[in-house]
């Protein structure tokens, strides 16, 4: 699967298996922030896609925000929050890296906040989709 239809495939994935890892009896909170800014990181790159927006390879979020705000500074606004979840795609892969918040509430508030913002840029998609 390719395009823009790809991207929001790979993105649901990222969040379904955030959710998983979230609702496991032990939950793997640097994974569950790995797969939110993955799953934003695709969401983004797909609406930019759907735009016909060019893009280089990065998981900088902040990077994909900027150039989302050249095709929709409303929606660019919405998804400002997912800035710092750029840290939770990168550092926590790693040992000795950015110390970030991996608290229950911090990454049950992360995987909200990305649920919400996938549901609201597929369904952006859609509406420009059928104009």
């Amino acid at each position: 699967m390719s395009g823009k239809k790809g991207w929001f495939y790979h993105a649901r994935l990222d969040l379904l298996s955030a959710k998983a890892l979230f609702e496991l009896p032990a939950p793997i909170y640097e994974n569950v922030g790995f797969h939110c800014q993955q799953c934003m990181e695709k969401t983004i790159k797909g609406y930019l896609h759907a735009q016909k927006v060019r893009f280089p390879k990065t998981h900088n979020i902040g990077f994909l925000l900027t150039l989302l705000e050249k095709e929709s500074t409303e929606l660019a606004s919405s998804l400002n929050w997912a800035r710092d979840l750029t840290d939770y795609g990168v550092f926590v892969r790693y040992p000795g890296a950015v110390v970030v918040d991996l608290s229950p509430g911090r990454v049950m508030k992360l995987l909200d906040l990305t649920q919400q913002a996938f549901g609201l840029v597929l369904e952006q998609v859609r509406e420009e989709d059928s104009l």
